[in-house]
This record gives C-alpha cells, structure tokens and sequence, in this order.
C-alpha cells in the first residue's frame, strides 16, 4: 500500500512538472559603453527539472572578458492547486563582464537543458565605443590620477578681486567599483560667500585613458564663491562618502563592501583688495559684469498721482552688493523706498543675479520731467577699472490734479455750530442731578483679591507643572531652547553692538551687528550659524512663509553690515545709530511673527 501511494505522489510530481513552463532570459544592464568599462550579464531560468550542469557561457573573445562570476543561486518550490501538485525551481546566474574592443558585438544565445527539452535565450547586441581622450591642454599632458578614486578640485581663476565669482568644479575619477555615494561632512566657507551651481543626479558614464589606464570620469558638482577679504584664502576640501568591495566575503563567497572616505584638495586664491583709485562715490562693492535695464510704466499722470519706474540690474557678483541704482529725480517728486525683486540661478555655468528694483514716485506739481538716467557703478575685474551701466532717460507728463468731489452733507468734524453743540448736551437727563457719585458698598468676599486667594491654591500645582514641564523641554528640546532664547540672547548681543557704536569703533560695530543678526535667525530656525549666507536667509524666509517686508528689512540690513565691514565703513553716528534702531526693530517684528 505505501508503494503505491509513493508511485502515485511521484507520478503527480512528475505530471506537475511536465505542465509547468520553462522561462529563461539573459539581461545585459547596458548594451552601449566604451572600451574598459565594466557591464554586469543576469542569467535566469525558472520552470521543472532544470540542468544547471548543462548551462554553458560562450566564448565572448574579443569583445568581452569575464572578471567575475558568482555563485548560481538555485530554489525550489512546491505548489497544490485543486489537488495537482506542481514543482518549480528557479536558477539565477551574475556575472561581470568588461569590454576589451571597440565594435559592434553580440553576446550569443546561451543554451540549458530543462524538462527533457533544450531552451536558449535571444542574442543580445552590444555597441562598444573608444574612451573618450583626456582633456585637452599641456597642464593635463602626463597627468594621472593619484589615486582611486580621485576627487579633483578644478578652480577657473587663482587670482581674483574682493567680490568676484570664481567657480569650483569638483569631478571624481575611479577604476574600482564604488557605490553609494554620499555628502561627507560640510566644509565651512569662512571669509566666502558661496552658491551651488549644478549638481550630477548620477554618475556619468564617461570614460577617458590616463596614463595607459581607463578611468571613469564622473562630474559631481559645481559652486560659485565670492571672496569676501583679501588676502591669501583657501577653499576648504569637499569629501565623499562611498562603499567599495574588501578583503573580506560573505558565507556565499561574496565580497563584502566597506565604507570610505575621499576629499579633494584644497583650494588657494590669492585675493586682491579693490582699487581706491577712481571708486565712485555710489559704488556698493559689486564686482563682475552688469547691464542695468529700465521702463516707466505711465508716462502721463496726473498731480498728486503715482507713477511706477522700474529697474532691473542683472550680472554675476555677489548680490548682497547690487544695491539700488543712483536716481536723481526732480526735487518736487515724493519718493517711496523700492520694492526689490530678487532672482538667481545658474547661466552658462556662472552665477547670475537679477535684481528687480519697482520704484513709487509721487509728483506734485503739474509739468513735463525729464528722469535722467539711473546709474549702477560696478568694478569691472576684466580691464580693472570702475564702470557704470546706465538706463534710458524718460520724460513724464505731470497734468493738475484732479478736483475733489463734493462733500455730501455737514461733516461730522468743524461744521457744528456752539448752539449744535449745546442742543446735543441737553439729550443727556440725569437721574439724581444732586448726588456726584452713588455710595457703593464694600463686600470682601466680591473683591478681586479674595476671589484671587481662593482660586490660587488651586492654580500653584498646574503652573509648577507648566513651569516643570517647560525646563524640562528646555533642557531636552534643543530645537526649542534655540527658538525661546533667541530674542533674549539677541538683545544681550544688541547691547555689545551699541556699546561699540558709542565707542566709535564703526568696523566692529557692524561686525557686532551682523552676527547679533545672523545668530539670531540660526537660533529661531534651529540652523548652523557658520556659514549662513544671504541666499540661505531668504530660502527659509520662503519656506517659513515670512512676510515679505520683514525678509527685505532683513536682507537689506544684513546688505548693510556686510558693505560696511568689507568697504568703506560710515563713520557717522547717526548712520550706526540707525542701523542699530534697524535690528532691534526686524527681531522684535520676527519675533512676533512666530512662521
């Protein structure tokens, strides 16, 4: 009996199989590189009664040769539906290849045995293409990279001016394998002003032949700084983060990864003050190439009217030093503080500032005026002299105002009469004209202080809760603490700032200043105050949703700071005194906006 049972199992075993279909496929990861770069061949087959001894790679001579192969990965598995049983197992080969001739190949079919019947896969085609030669130029003849992988630092300009752009190019060069590239730790740009330019999603796959050897060359990204002092600077080193085989494998015979760091070299830059020598009184320390552009947009209003005249200053300095074009305006024109638009972004691989500057005038007087031209005053690093951009000059049309409409009626204020007055006062009837005050009896049990003392008792455990609570918070929360103790720590750092200020040491002063400013926003954002700059200001002011006139009250303030500490410093009192009125007035409106 239990031999029949036993045939009779086998035999179901046996129809499972031969019902169950067999698929087999091989994958290729890319079907297009270039000579020496690596691609990784997946082999799979899934059905009953597989063979893997039978399973034969082809000769792949001379486009191809085999730099690992792993170990077949083999599973079964049994399945009952509707009483059938039904076998299955599956076969999963890796293996790496690289190309060794440039040339249109084919990987042939591969054949295995499987259920009394041979299978194969589809050929795949594969296109093989030369490296690409190593950059051009006598300074890269001979270079090879000191080591794998290599994180290179390429600066456009070693000499440059206070202000000027120059950009970092940062590209990695490998032979091995590496995977999971990460940030390592930031470096802190002190003394920069610094803006990402671009940034690789992925590794390119590129490669180039140095040396006798094939490299892949990756871009990684790119950075504009702006040196904010002269002298000899240093950009600090970027470092990667990336995984790559060790020594050591795994229970399988797989090699295991292990995590490691590279950084590039640093930077030095020789930084040269900017000239004395023909400055202009209006020049705000940009420093690059700029075009100023301008429209008014009514050139005929009436008196007492408003009329908009808009400039827009664009180029690629530093844009906390693109301040407000020099416009002289006819003495009769009541003029408003510009509202001030601000763009920037990555142009041909440098970066671009475009400043929108919507400027309100109000004339009062009827007549036809001629605006001069607004004038931008720039450095321009190229010729190393001082320049201007100018805008068009435009002619407006002031006509008289218009007449005011007619009041409706009598006016609540000045056209009452004494009599009006008097027979608006006897509407008022008293009730006991001889008495000028109704004694009022004192009870203690409805006076404020008795109700205090009974509900007090009651009150002392809830606050010492909320007090407990609260120092707790504080003492675990830093996030938190940061923010409750921002303004009290801002108002500590505003009073070292006026005791300079009194002192008339104007530098320090707006050193002092900057910081009580800076520090206070990392505090209320929970953000690292070092290397925080203007740009990275105004990306949080927008995600905080903070309101626009105190984010531009901010940046302009900061503007200030950074002109005086890195320009001409203004000795005069009241402009110091201002800017301290300024900060005090920016944090308290921050503080109370609470984003």
């Amino acid at each position: 009996m239990k031999r029949a049972a036993a045939i009779f199992l086998f035999w179901l075993i046996g129809a499972g199989a031969a019902g169950a279909q067999v698929q087999f496929s091989a994958e290729l990861d890319r079907t297009r590189l270039y000579v020496g770069e690596r691609t990784v061949l997946t082999v799979r087959v899934q059905g009953s009664g597989i063979d893997a001894s039978s399973l034969r790679l082809p000769d792949l001579a001379p486009y191809f040769q085999v730099l690992r192969q792993s170990t077949p990965q083999h599973s079964s598995q049994i399945t009952i539906v509707n009483g059938r049983m039904q076998s299955s197992e599956s076969l999963t080969l890796v293996i790496q290849l690289e190309a060794l001739k440039a040339g249109r190949a084919e990987i042939p079919a591969l054949v295995i045995y499987a259920g009394a019947n041979f299978y194969q896969t589809d050929p795949i085609a594969v296109e093989i293409q030369e490296p690409a030669p190593a950059a051009a130029g006598e300074e890269r003849e001979g270079w090879v990279p000191a080591e794998d992988p290599y994180l290179e630092a390429k600066v456009d300009r070693a000499e440059v001016f206070v202000g000027e752009q120059v950009v970092v190019t940062w590209t990695i060069y490998y032979r091995r394998d590496i995977y999971n590239l990460s940030w390592g730790n930031p470096p802190s740009y002190r003394g920069f002003a610094a803006q990402d330019l671009d940034q690789a999603r992925r590794l390119d796959q590129k490669m180039e032949n140095y040396g006798g050897a094939l490299y892949h060359v990756s871009f990684l990204k790119s950075t504009a700084f702006f040196p904010l002092q002269s002298g000899d600077m240093t950009i600090p080193p970027l470092e990667i983060r990336y995984e790559s085989a060790g020594g050591r494998r795994d229970f399988w015979g797989q090699l295991l990864t292990e995590g490691r760091t590279v950084s590039s070299r640093p930077i030095a830059l020789k930084v040269l003050p900017l000239p004395e020598e023909g400055k202009p009184g209006g020049f705000s320390g940009a420093v690059g190439q700029f075009t100023i552009a301008g429209r008014l947009e009514k050139t005929e209003v009436p008196a007492h009217d408003s009329a908009r005249l808009i400039f827009t200053v664009t180029g690629d300095g530093y844009a906390d030093f693109v301040t407000e074009p020099v416009l002289p305006l006819p003495a009769t024109f009541e003029v408003y503080p510009p509202e001030v638009d601000r763009t920037a972004g990555n142009v041909a691989g440098r970066f671009q500032t475009r400043k929108e500057f919507s400027c309100l005038m109000v004339p009062r007087e009827a007549g036809s005026f001629v605006i001069p031209p607004a004038r931008f005053d720039y450095f321009d690093p190229t010729s190393r002299t001082y320049r201007s951009a100018e805008s068009p000059s435009y002619t407006l049309t002031v006509t008289p105002a218009r007449p005011a409409p007619a009041a409706a009626g009598p006016s609540l204020r000045g056209d009452l009469t004494r009599e009006e007055v008097k027979l608006l006062s006897e509407d008022i009837r008293y009730l006991k004209p001889d008495r000028t005050a109704l004694p009022r009896e004192r009870r203690l049990h409805r006076s404020p202080a008795f109700l205090l003392l009974q509900i007090l008792p009651a009150l002392l455990p809830a606050l010492a809760l909320v007090w407990r609570i609260r120092q707790e918070r504080l003492s675990t929360d830093l996030s938190y603490a940061r923010m409750r103790r921002a303004f009290s720590q801002s108002k500590k750092r505003l009073k070292q700032a006026q005791r300079l200020q009194k002192a008339g040491e104007a530098t320090p002063f707006y050193a002092e200043l900057s910081r009580a400013l800076t520090r206070y926003f990392a505090d209320r954002f929970n953000l690292a105050a070092a290397g925080l700059t203007s740009e990275r200001i105004e990306e949080v002011f927008r995600e905080k949703s903070v309101e626009d006139s105190i984010r531009l009250k901010f940046l302009d303030l900061l503007g200030v700071c950074d002109r005086a500490r890195f320009g001409a410093a203004p000795t005069e009192a009241s402009a110091s005194a201002q800017a301290l009125r300024r900060a005090g007035e920016v944090i308290a409106a921050l503080e109370k906006s609470r984003p």
